[in-house]
């Protein structure tokens, strides 16, 4: 039974790799993508479908026989991977990717500022700063919503 809650099924749900009876990757595989990608899902994904291209790029074309049939293998495969590789990177580059966090929060200090709050401190007042580290992170919940809101 696949977990599609662990990062190994996440993995395995996006590249489509459902089948249990015959699985392309196994867990352990999966899992060294996410760990040699320091838990970076998007990048273990990639990686995946990467393999998965590379795998079948170098089986297309090659004639088959089974029994008494014969078929060749088509690029179909290998295509089908290659164009999820490419949605998967125009979606990382959109910070749309799964797992992807976009929550960036940026602070910027200008020059001046810092030149003034050096010289303020040479001169021997006490410069406090202007935000706090965790200032992001600080939930103001409105109670006029609701006696359940933030319950």
């Amino acid at each position: 039974m696949i977990d599609y809650t662990t990062p190994v099924g996440i993995i395995r749900n996006y590249i489509q790799d459902t089948d249990e009876d015959n699985p392309e990757f196994g867990d352990d595989q999966l899992q060294s993508f996410y760990d040699i990608r320091c838990e970076d899902l998007p990048l273990a994904i990639k990686d995946a479908l990467q393999t998965l291209t590379i795998k079948y790029n170098k089986v297309s074309g090659d004639m088959y026989r089974i029994d008494t049939i014969e078929y060749q293998e088509g690029k179909s495969k290998a295509a089908l991977f290659n164009s999820l590789l490419n949605q998967l990177d125009k979606q990382i580059e959109m910070g749309q990717a799964p797992g992807q966090s976009v929550s960036a929060h940026t602070y910027g200090i200008y020059k001046e500022e810092i030149q003034e709050n050096n010289d303020r401190i040479r001169e021997g007042e006490l410069v406090e700063p202007r935000h706090y580290d965790r200032e992001a992170d600080t939930i103001k919940i409105n109670t006029s919503y609701g006696p359940f809101y933030g319950a």
